[in-house]
């Protein structure tokens, strides 16, 4: 499929059953792509930071997710005695003082990879809240839809035979000015 959007930057997908997590590494060359799962409940939210414009854009999730991995575990090695430094603390523990070592050795490989990034995206899924309920017009609407696209799908057709259902505009506009 990427291969049909060389030239896209993004690609959001929709009813996929697996929702992406900033964890997740993205292509080097992109297109980054995202899904939000199927039933709609998260937002996409992009963040960009461009400086120049003929640089590459850098997904800075993974990165900044794997430092807050880092940053995690190293806060619990200090939670045994936040006066101290960890090496006093695990003195009598190689094991740990060479985890801790190489947690810190690939604390800085991440950070000067976040540094040298000249565009960044950064990728948040955000959780809309369980207090929004489904609308039932749009939820047959959806259905209606859905059922269409399988038709169309075993048809092998590709014209385009959506209609909004009635009322949809006016329950859109005020959604979008509500919110």
């Amino acid at each position: 499929m990427d291969e049909a959007f060389t030239d896209a930057d993004y690609i959001f997908l929709s009813r996929n059953t697996v929702r992406t997590r900033p964890e997740t590494k993205q292509p080097v060359n992109g297109p980054f792509t995202y899904g939000s799962n199927v039933q709609g409940k998260y937002l996409a939210q992009v963040d960009l930071h461009v400086t120049t414009l003929d640089s590459p854009l850098v997904d800075v999730s993974n990165l900044q997710a794997q430092l807050d991995n880092i940053d995690r575990r190293l806060k619990r090695f200090q939670d045994k005695d936040p006066n101290k430094p960890l090496d006093e603390i695990y003195a009598d523990q190689p094991r740990i003082l060479k985890m801790i070592k190489e947690f810190k050795g690939n604390r800085k490989t991440l950070e000067n990879g976040l540094q040298a990034a000249k565009n960044t995206s950064g990728y948040t899924s955000v959780a809309l809240s369980r207090n929004i309920g489904d609308d039932n017009a749009i939820l047959a609407y959806v259905t209606d839809i859905l059922g269409q696209c399988e038709a169309l799908k075993k048809q092998k057709v590709q014209k385009n035979t959506f209609k909004n259902p009635p009322g949809f505009e006016e329950r859109f506009k005020k959604g979008m000015q509500s919110g």
